[in-house]
């Protein structure tokens, strides 16, 4: 590419920016228009380095250099830090332990690192689906708080009124004489096209984003919108004009529990008529309300839990990941654990 550039040959022989990057990205895309022999040992030597460094090194970001000497890392989590008031976690981010190391034989070295003492288990416990039951406690739709409060699968729902609606063939009106059970095993991949959609709304999914998820037309996408939040479940329309009207006229949202978050640049953006960054500021204020409250709700467990003298007894929190408390209990069986 730099033989043909201008700026290359201007610049004696150095490469212009364009030309001297490095980084992932551009050797992918190197990889499609030029093809060489060079370029899988590249990118897969600066996954080994970035994987090196960022979880194994004893220098900056590695896990090693953060081993006490009782053998135990002990992170340092950050609280107050995110608007939402989620937890972060730093030397070392214990959080995001990757789910795919570049060496398949490591593929579970890293998680063999968290392992609980004599005696003890490893127990993780976390909500199921706090953002959907954040979401119904927000908007106090009686339709969805009526299918959380009854156990039903919001997803296969979801699925199977979109297909009664007729209004997309990536949601087909299939085995209506099926109970919920028996379709959501028949038709997996349609429950799946529905959580993910679910899940979407929720951080102000857009007719684009909808159309890349599905692999539908933009149309399509903005129809299955409109017919979630009108239809489906009809209260999510007043939730997300609640939303705006909030920010564009306090420049702040509230959540259920007394959590604000100020939105200062929206007179500025008004003034401008940026529309564009307001439509993006907006999506993301819709979720606000919703992913701080889950998290605020969790902590207030999170603290009733500590608080417990039964339960700290039998078990110690030891890491905490937004909706999950993991902890080290009395491994005294399955049943102990679970009671």
């Amino acid at each position: 590419g730099a033989a043909g550039c201008k700026a290359c040959k201007e610049s004696k022989g150095h490469p212009c920016i364009k030309h001297v990057k490095t980084d992932r990205q551009t050797l992918e895309a190197l990889m499609l228009t030029d093809p060489h022999p060079v370029l899988p040992v590249l990118l897969r030597a600066k996954k080994l380095v970035k994987f090196y460094g960022t979880y194994l090194a004893g220098g900056q970001g590695g896990y090693g250099r953060f081993i006490r000497p009782d053998g135990r890392i002990h992170a340092t989590f950050k609280v107050g830090f995110a608007d939402t008031g989620r937890h972060s976690c730093e030397d070392p981010n214990l959080q995001n332990p990757p789910r795919d190391p570049p060496l398949p034989e490591y593929k579970d070295a890293l998680r063999q690192i968290f392992v609980a003492p004599q005696g003890h288990a490893m127990m993780t416990a976390d909500w199921a689906a706090v953002e959907v039951w954040m979401l119904g406690y927000q908007t106090q739709d009686p339709k969805l708080l009526n299918l959380l409060q009854t156990g039903t699968d919001i997803h296969t729902f979801v699925a199977r009124e979109l297909g009664r609606l007729g209004i997309s063939q990536f949601f087909p009106d299939v085995d209506p004489e099926l109970d919920d059970y028996e379709w959501q095993k028949a038709h997996g991949e349609l429950r799946r096209r529905a959580k993910t959609f679910t899940f979407g709304i929720s951080y102000g999914l857009t007719a684009d984003g909808a159309a890349d998820r599905l692999g539908c037309a933009t149309a399509e996408g903005e129809l299955l919108i409109d017919a979630y939040k009108t239809k489906v479940f009809p209260s999510l329309e007043e939730y997300f004009a609640w939303v705006e009207n909030e920010v564009l006229t306090k420049g702040y949202l509230v959540n259920m529990f007394g959590r604000r978050r100020s939105f200062p640049q929206v007179p500025v953006l008004q003034l401008l008529n940026y529309q564009r960054d307001i439509q993006d500021l907006l999506r993301v204020a819709v979720n606000f309300p919703i992913q701080s409250a889950a998290h605020d709700l969790h902590q207030a467990a999170h603290n009733q839990t500590e608080a417990c003298p039964a339960i700290i007894a039998r078990a110690r929190p030891v890491l905490e990941v937004h909706d999950s408390l993991s902890f080290e209990a009395v491994d005294k069986g399955q049943d102990y654990l679970v009671q």
